[in-house]
């Protein structure tokens, strides 16, 4: 999910994202984007890193679901 918000008068545009199996997280991440960087920066990049860490702890036959709450992504 990304978000942007005022932090001490600074822009702040961050990503998180959680990884599950059988109903249970195994794996997550987050991290902030450059000053420049909006949500929909946010939601993109989230969306990416999060396909890239599935894909590493996916076995072949797996199948990997993306859900996101964003519809310009």
């Amino acid at each position: 999910d990304g978000s942007e918000q005022k932090v001490e008068g600074c822009k702040r545009v961050t990503y998180g994202y959680a990884i599950y199996r059988a109903q249970k997280i195994i794996a997550s991440g987050r991290s902030s984007l450059n000053d420049l960087s909006h949500v929909f920066d946010g939601e993109a990049v989230g969306a990416a890193r999060a396909l890239e860490h599935a894909a590493e702890l996916a076995g072949p036959g797996d199948n990997v679901y993306l859900c996101i709450d964003s519809t310009s992504v």
